[in-house]
């Protein structure tokens, strides 16, 4: 059974070590794969109102870099949750999250100039991974933290709400 639903839904990324907030709000394409299965299509707008601060000066505000639409692609199951985020000419990844797992997150460049065979290889472990809807995804909410190796690059919130 594939069905799918148009709506409206905000995505939101902030990190809770370092000031850094991404959130956008814009049309979502929610295919139902079957009752528990879900997968979220989600475009970017050309300028999201993602920001990086720095002692909470106007003049240390950075928008998001990057002027093209990026495709946010979300597959959601019972127990795990794998994001793609791609566009033609910018960086690149997915994530893969499940409840209390060490998961990967891969980055990659995209374009002419790049080799395709290049990517970094992150660990990400899920601390928290939450799923609200009765039969229909409202509420993602995903706390994780981010590793190289043995050096930690900071705890994170990723919240996903889509709007019936």
């Amino acid at each position: 059974m594939l069905t799918y639903h148009h709506r409206s839904a905000s995505l939101c990324l902030i990190s809770t070590d370092l000031p850094m907030v991404s959130s956008f709000e814009t049309a979502a394409t929610v295919y139902q794969k079957d009752q528990e299965k879900f997968h979220i299509l989600l475009r970017e707008p050309k300028s999201p109102q993602s920001v990086v601060e720095s002692d909470i000066k106007p003049e240390n505000t950075c928008k998001f870099l990057g002027s093209k639409t990026r495709l946010v692609w979300l597959e959601i199951y019972p127990k795990r949750v794998v994001m793609t985020v791609q566009s033609n000419d910018k960086l690149n990844y997915r994530h893969c999250w499940s409840l209390g797992v060490h998961s990967i997150s891969r980055y990659w460049l995209n374009g002419k100039s790049h080799p395709q065979n290049k990517s970094l290889h992150l660990q990400n472990f899920t601390k928290s991974l939450t799923l609200e809807g009765n039969c229909f995804p409202q509420n993602l909410r995903i706390e994780y933290q981010l590793w190289s190796d043995q050096v930690s690059l900071g705890n994170y919130v990723l919240h996903l709400e889509i709007i019936n």
